[in-house]
């Protein structure tokens, strides 16, 4: 039987992996429908951080860029993952913790979209600000629905807290 480290540890890097593909399939499927290549966008941010790309006209998409950035982009989703793991096991101890899972959730959340909308400033007309919100809200509700999922007591206490 696994500790309580090591399952939160597992539910986390599912719950990332789980977020990550859903960001991944997300802009796969909108630059298929944009005509572009399924990796333009991580060509893009790969380039844009990694080799300093300044103009969007000059993305091309190539390996090492792509392969960056998805590695950056798996292993930030990966500590989210093990990070919303944390706060759905500390939620399950009572309402009030609820609280503190919800308020460093949204402090730590808020920060990475700050930090993403100020390093992608210089490519809006290729990477509008919806996209990184709707990519984002997937991946939080696939996460977030696996957590409730994997964790008995999280579904007992949001039951118990619609029927009140």
């Amino acid at each position: 039987m696994k500790t309580r480290t090591e399952q939160l540890i597992t539910e986390g890097l599912i719950s990332g992996a789980i977020g990550y593909a859903a960001v991944v399939l997300f802009f796969l499927i909108l630059n298929l429908f944009a005509g572009r290549s399924p990796f333009f966008t991580a060509a893009l941010l790969g380039q844009a951080f990694f080799y300093g790309l300044n103009d969007p006209a000059d993305v091309v998409v190539w390996a090492g860029p792509v392969i960056a950035y998805n590695g950056l982009h798996l292993i930030i989703f990966l500590a989210l993952g093990v990070l919303a793991a944390w706060l759905a096991a500390l939620a399950e101890r009572g309402p009030e913790f609820w609280y503190i899972s919800i308020l460093v959730f949204l402090f730590i959340i808020f920060h990475v979209y700050g930090a993403l909308l100020l390093l992608t400033e210089p490519f809006r007309s290729v990477f509008p600000v919806w996209q990184s919100f709707a990519a984002g809200t997937l991946a939080s509700v696939g996460m977030g629905s696996f957590l409730v999922w994997a964790r008995p007591e999280l579904r007992r206490e949001l039951q118990e807290y619609r029927e009140e």
